[in-house]
């Protein structure tokens, strides 16, 4: 999951440099509207390879270890503030 997200920014980082080298301003509306459609289809990747998953367990095991790592972030929110 790290990973994806890792790789989304800096998809997202190379695309907004190159919205910036656009030679004409009439063309950095088109640009953009590629740039946001882009944005979207890898936002909603892994949702609907989660969602056509075939094994309602592999399911569960996801939203599981998610789980187990908010628990852990918070744990260590609480501790660090205390």
């Amino acid at each position: 999951m790290l990973e994806y997200l890792k790789n989304y920014y800096i998809f997202m980082l190379i695309l907004m440099v190159l919205s910036f080298l656009v030679p004409k301003e009439e063309y950095k509306v088109y640009i953009q509207f590629f740039i946001g459609i882009f944005m979207l289809v890898l936002l909603l990747e892994p949702v609907l390879e989660v969602l056509t998953m075939e094994d309602p367990s592999a399911i569960y095991q996801i939203f599981e270890s998610i789980n187990e790592k908010i628990q852990e972030v918070s744990r260590e929110f609480v501790f660090s503030e205390g």
